[in-house]
């Protein structure tokens, strides 16, 4: 190395030391020389140091390669403040709204499924039902009065009174009596089939020798669950008659019904005794008259019962208080069918046919019309029958 060479580099060793005690400055770009000289001994010299024209600092590191500063600790989270309210209200609102229409929705579905039920009929039953009872406000839609309205029907004769209850019994049946007398069972009238009259016995003299009770409706569904403990109805309704019942199970009915009162007091009325009772102490050829006039008044057939069965006791009763002794459901009697039977039967406390293969049906039912339901019209069915318009009511036995 040249004596030259080594007199830069010593200068700029002193210069780098004085530079730094002082301020950095920013530094001046090196002078990089164009060529190198040479030493004599043909190595090429060092490259001619910078030229400064000013102490500078050693230049700094650049920004991306300078040591990076050390992380802080990540800011502490501030902490939770209660949650918004109004979003909550609103869910809870949301949730009550929708809780209401499903109950809404399944009162509705409920009213109309029931067999002929709507609004309209539930607002006019229900009207009636609570006229001056405000209390009654609060029952269920499924819950039907305690006890049968009184003969409900279009005419103003709707108020008649009925006569006094004679018994009731455990299971909350009410009868009345029906006095001991004798009557024209039958009838001679043309016009038999029209007037659904094919199977009716002759005009014949009949006489009932002893007061007897005779319920004064149709056997209820909450009057054979009582008994029964089952409901075999097509028509569900607590105070609807019971049916789609056998002659059979009738008498199961009264078997039991008599082994819970003890004794044998209950049983199916006679032919006799049933058509004795529903003319009660009249010869015209309908409970409600001379013609079907009056029918709706007192009758569910097929102008007026919507193809279904009624709660009992809705229509007018006849003179001795029995309601629904026509239509609403056919009912059961005692005796086997006969078709001339009037020509052998005793006069006194007829107790029908010895024998036989079908069983009488009296009164009509919801789906027949008004005129074929004559008092004096009957029919035969074989005994193990079920049917949605076969029910029946009993006797007591003072």
């Amino acid at each position: 190395m040249t004596i030259k060479a080594k007199a830069r580099l010593k200068d700029l060793a002193v210069q780098l030391s004085a530079d730094s005690a002082t301020p950095a400055a920013e530094a001046s770009p090196p002078i990089v020389p164009e060529d190198r000289e040479m030493e004599p001994g043909g190595e090429p010299a060092p490259p001619p140091l910078p030229s400064v024209s000013a102490p500078v600092d050693p230049p700094s590191p650049p920004p991306d390669v300078a040591d990076p500063p050390l992380a802080a600790d990540p800011p502490a989270e501030a902490p939770l403040g209660p949650r918004p309210r109004r979003g909550v209200e609103l869910t809870m609102l949301g949730i009550v709204f929708s809780l209401v229409f499903v109950v809404f929705a399944v009162f509705l579905v409920i009213l109309l499924n029931e067999p002929g039920g709507s609004p309209l009929k539930f607002t006019a039953w229900r009207s009636a039902q609570n006229a001056g009872e405000p209390g009654n406000l609060g029952k269920s839609l499924a819950t039907e009065p305690s006890e049968p309205a009184q003969a409900v029907g279009p005419s103003p004769a709707n108020k008649t009174r009925l006569p006094e209850t004679a018994y009731t019994n455990s299971i909350g049946m009410t009868f009345v009596r029906i006095p001991k007398g004798c009557f024209m069972m039958g009838t001679n009238e043309a016009g038999a089939t029209e007037s659904g009259l094919a199977n009716a016995l002759s005009a014949h003299q009949v006489c009932i020798g002893r007061d007897f009770l005779l319920s004064r409706t149709e056997v209820t569904q909450t009057q054979w669950l009582a008994v029964m403990e089952t409901n075999p109805s097509k028509f569900e309704g607590s105070h609807r008659p019971v049916e789609q019942v056998s002659w059979m199970d009738a008498q199961a009915f009264v078997q039991r019904l008599n082994r819970r009162e003890g004794g044998h007091r209950y049983r199916l009325p006679t032919e006799a005794e049933w058509e004795y009772a529903a003319r009660a102490n009249t010869s015209h050829p309908y409970v409600f008259g001379d013609s079907i006039d009056r029918a709706d008044e007192y009758a569910w057939f097929a102008d007026n019962a919507e193809r279904q069965t009624h709660p009992v006791g809705q229509r007018l009763p006849n003179p001795w208080g029995l309601q629904d002794m026509q239509g609403n459901v056919y009912e059961w009697v005692q005796d086997w069918y006969e078709a001339d039977y009037a020509l052998f039967s005793p006069k006194m406390d007829p107790p029908g046919p010895p024998a036989g293969v079908k069983r009488v049906i009296r009164g009509g039912g919801w789906s027949d019309k008004a005129a074929t339901l004559h008092v004096a019209g009957r029919h035969g069915v074989p005994p193990d029958i079920r049917g949605g318009a076969l029910g029946f009511r009993v006797v007591r036995l003072p």
